[in-house]
């Protein structure tokens, strides 16, 4: 059997992802680390295999070697909005270095295909790079490594960049998810102005926008193509909470303007015409 292999399986996208291969009628292979909590697939884990990835380069290399893995999706990642110098280890380890040794073993035991996850924090307020912090620093020094693997080891890479999103089963301390679990009582939530901007999409449409990538990989054309998943309609934060709110039927008490803006805030998204758009309709 031909494995799927997904990194980030854990995570909120990815859950969902590796339940959509299982309902495929997949049996997808989850790299795990040794600490990763795996009982959100605890009621259908006989259907997933795993590998517990030991930090160095034989143990992917050994991966690959066990499995027949013909597509890999490479969701992991360690997410900082705004680091601090504890932060840089853990950021380089797990956006940059992890993803190298994942490309290398791939190239060695053959395995062509991959799906990246990017971010539009990569393109802050411009149609070209510019990284809006050191997260999104991290995100396209792996962009560049795997120009390098394109070019040199013939690997087919399709990186998928996301904006904001939401859904089901998601623990992310993020105010939408807070927001639903309750858990914030009837305080006052302290919040920017509210004039930034966001491109909400649901998390069951990134799951189509990525494996519709991984399908991509099978056509002829480039051999690194960057794409973007999106609803293509960016708004306010302050007009998709109180959206949200409504549809969800939620009354929190919103004190709009009561915290400061962050350092660097998205007021403009510019990239949209610059990718095609996974989650469009071609004319």
């Amino acid at each position: 059997m031909k494995h799927t292999l997904v990194t980030g399986g854990t995570g909120f996208i990815g859950q969902h992802l590796v339940r959509r291969l299982l309902e495929a009628g997949q049996k997808p292979l989850v790299i795990i680390r040794p600490d990763s909590d795996t009982t959100v697939f605890q009621r259908f884990s006989e259907h997933i295999d795993f590998w517990t990835f030991d930090g160095s380069h034989l143990s992917l290399d050994n991966c690959f070697k066990k499995w027949n893995v013909e597509l890999v999706f490479h969701l992991a990642t360690c997410f900082v909005a705004n680091h601090e110098p504890e932060d840089i280890e853990n950021l380089v380890d797990s956006n940059i270095t992890f993803g190298l040794k994942l490309a290398e073993a791939m190239t060695v035991n053959g395995v062509k295909k991959f799906v990246n996850v990017a971010t539009n924090w990569q393109y802050y307020h411009s149609e070209t790079y510019r990284p809006l912090n050191l997260y999104a620093s991290t995100k396209q020094a792996f962009e560049d490594i795997l120009t390098y693997y394109s070019d040199t080891k013939k690997l087919r890479v399709a990186s998928v960049i996301l904006f904001d999103t939401y859904g089901s089963n998601d623990q992310r301390a993020k105010l939408l998810p807070l927001l639903l679990s309750k858990k914030i009582g009837h305080a006052p939530i302290a919040l920017s102005p509210g004039q930034q901007v966001m491109d909400l999409t649901h998390v069951q449409h990134v799951v189509d926008a990525l494996l519709k990538a991984g399908e991509r990989l099978d056509e002829p054309g480039e051999s690194f193509q960057r794409y973007i998943a999106a609803n293509g309609k960016a708004r306010s934060l302050k007009e998709t909470v109180e959206s949200f709110c409504e549809s969800h039927g939620l009354q929190p008490t919103l004190s709009w303007g009561a915290a400061e803006y962050r350092e660097r805030e998205v007021f403009d998204i510019k990239i949209y015409k610059k990718f095609e758009n996974l989650l469009k309709q071609k004319d």
